[in-house]
């Protein structure tokens, strides 16, 4: 089971994404304490992306009224205008930076191995183990995907990544 984290933090930035897949705002946090080891700036991003209203949208929106409640200002009369016009939530935001709430944090990670073979680089994504034997590379993937060999004939090079971040899973007046 994971460890949860309830910690003091500040809203110290708010940046607009509006790229071919991702369309929303990023939020960045400061811990009001360093209780998190080597941990400067938590980022969140907010789903806004216009069209059927999915579970990380449903979710964006509410994190970013929670925002504006704690900050004390006022929200759009219809919340769902925010839906695929990040700028306007963007400006709406920016008004909230510096004010202090309590956030619920989870750690989170992920592993990638990659291998530059003779005929190009592979990145296997969401990755559970790497099994190294004398002919492969065997490679066990998490949310019920199939294994993988590489043989290690063909390798060059390879290596293992890993990627760790905290996700905001609620955001609480203090």
């Amino acid at each position: 089971m994971p460890s949860f984290r309830n910690i003091l933090v500040t809203l110290i930035g708010v940046r607009q994404i509006e790229s071919g897949e991702h369309l929303g705002i990023v939020l960045e946090y400061r811990p009001y304490r360093a209780r998190l080891h080597a941990l400067d700036t938590i980022e969140d991003f907010v789903d806004l992306s216009l069209g059927e209203k999915t579970v990380p949208t449903v979710d964006g929106l509410g994190k970013i009224l929670r925002i504006l409640r704690i900050a004390r200002i006022a929200p759009p009369s219809d919340p769902t205008i925010l839906l695929g016009q990040p700028a306007l939530a963007y400006a709406t935001l920016r008004r909230a930076i510096g004010i202090r709430f309590r956030a619920k944090l989870r750690p989170r990670s992920r592993i990638r191995f990659i291998a530059w073979t003779e005929s190009g680089m592979k990145i296997i994504e969401d990755v559970a183990e790497v099994f190294e034997t004398q002919d492969e590379y065997f490679i066990t993937r998490q949310k019920g995907r199939f294994p993988l060999r590489i043989p290690r004939k063909n390798v060059v090079r390879q290596k293992t990544e890993v990627e760790n971040w905290w996700e905001v899973l609620s955001i609480q007046k203090l």
